[in-house]
């Protein structure tokens, strides 16, 4: 707790508050406001009806410049007393000894300890006329004023000072850094040998184009149509927008309708359809999210017929990571023959922090809480490009396995916090990844999904 502590704050947040002693060390000084040349053309003050009023240069104009001085110096005198009433034994204001009223200054210019001073002389006897100081003490039989004076300061060159150095301690043991981690920032510690050929597109990274995958009229005289027809419309800012739609969309309705919606989507993205091209484009992005939650994945479900209350949108996750070591988890996956997720990193990487992300969809489904991910990625032109060993060579290029297992040791550790009876082989389902460009197209395409083992799940919580 600070409780003990010295506490720094303004006097306006000192306001209701008690300490056993409290220091003033600024009440001496005030400074005009910093808009002075413009403040001097203006008077704010309040009138008799408490209104707030402007004066900008009426017949009137000292008169009420003179309530704003008035009216700033109570405020001022509010705030001393404020000061002055928050100790419960002892108070101690500092200012200097010539600090004395200046009847040459506009009381705007004046701190509240100087009206104070000036209202203490012209109250006191006129047998008692001392300087301010004393007739402040006289009207206040608790305060002490204590005047001292102070040396000149006398310096010599560090050239002429005897140096003198003294043993110490050795330093306490640096504290290990604590961070902030996510899948992304894991990815920077891959040895460059082995970077995959190209960035993830919806991981927010300006990922190399992939036109050069199957250019060719033989290409696209094989190509799927809704595939070529999305080919030029791909990238981490297409990935944000079709996430966008498919986060926000409270119930799945048919997004063919919806145009608008969808071109704005694109727009706040930087995508900019060319009149040619939109109605096309347009067509195409809805049916495609169209596709993605209305494919079934599994006989039975569907993103559409899942409840409200049985899917979260975005789950946001950060638990602790306290010395984890990835060569840990590295030996793990191999254990579970899946050593060729998570390539071998340059030197021993320790995490210390919050390992934090979002998941596109928690969802409950046949008593399990499953893992989904949207996936924007161009793969290619032809069907098989989104299916069997090239869907998992993707996966295994951009290290999806290895976030498939993150989001679900996330998972695991919100449930074991929320179920009573929480048994992760009775209520952790699987990880499902959607490559979103293919899904619905063929049956099973675009879909990876995998069910992690509990052994490996409890090891690498």
């Amino acid at each position: 707790s600070d409780a003990q502590r010295v506490q720094l704050m303004t006097i306006h947040v000192s306001k209701g508050l008690q300490f056993p002693v409290v220091f003033v060390p600024m009440a001496w000084r005030y400074r005009t406001p910093g808009w002075s040349d413009l403040g001097s053309k203006m008077a704010r003050y309040h009138d008799a009806n408490g209104q707030s009023r402007l004066d900008l240069g009426t017949s009137e104009f000292d008169q009420r410049k003179a309530i704003e001085h008035r009216e700033q110096l109570q405020e001022r005198m509010r705030l001393l007393y404020v000061a002055l009433t928050r100790a419960e034994l002892a108070t101690y204001v500092y200012a200097f000894d010539d600090l004395t009223p200046s009847a040459d200054l506009e009381p705007s210019q004046r701190s509240a300890l100087d009206a104070l001073l000036a209202a203490a002389l012209a109250h006191s006897p006129e047998s008692d006329k001392g300087d301010a100081w004393d007739a402040l003490q006289s009207a206040i039989p608790t305060l002490a004023v204590n005047r001292k004076t102070y040396p000149e300061t006398s310096m010599r060159s560090a050239a002429g000072a005897d140096h003198v150095r003294t043993a110490r301690a050795p330093m306490p043991r640096q504290r290990p850094y604590f961070g902030l981690y996510s899948f992304t920032s894991l990815l920077r510690n891959i040895p460059a040998s082995l970077e995959p050929p190209f960035a993830a597109e919806d991981e927010g990274q300006e990922g190399v184009e992939t036109d050069d995958l199957d250019t060719g009229a033989a290409a696209e005289d094989a190509a799927h149509p809704d595939l070529l027809a999305l080919r030029d419309v791909k990238g981490p800012r297409f990935g944000n927008a079709v996430h966008g739609l498919l986060e926000t969309a409270a119930s799945y309705p048919d997004f063919a309708p919806q145009r608008d919606g969808i071109e704005q989507a694109l727009a706040a993205e930087g995508i900019r359809l060319g009149n040619a091209q939109a109605r096309s484009t347009l067509t195409r992005v809805a049916d495609l999210l169209e596709r993605t939650v209305g494919t079934e994945l599994t006989p039975g479900l569907r993103q559409a017929g899942l409840e409200l209350h049985r899917r979260r949108a975005e789950f946001e996750f950060a638990f602790a990571v306290r010395g984890s070591r990835w060569d840990r988890v590295q030996a793990l996956l191999e254990q579970h023959d899946l050593g060729h997720w998570w390539p071998g990193t340059d030197g021993p990487v320790v995490l210390n922090g919050l390992m934090k992300g979002f998941v596109d969809l928690v969802f409950e489904w046949d008593g399990r809480f499953h893992v989904l991910d949207y996936k924007t990625n161009y793969l290619g032109l032809q069907l098989e490009d989104y299916a069997g060993p090239k869907l998992d060579q993707a996966m295994l290029d951009h290290h999806y396995g290895l976030q498939a297992l993150v989001y679900t040791v996330a998972v695991h550790r919100y449930l074991g916090r929320r179920l009573d009876d929480y048994q992760p082989e009775l209520h952790l389902g699987e990880a499902w990844y959607l490559f979103v460009r293919a899904v619905g197209l063929s049956d099973g395409l675009g879909v990876w999904r995998h069910r992690f083992p509990t052994a490996l799940i409890v090891a690498v919580d």
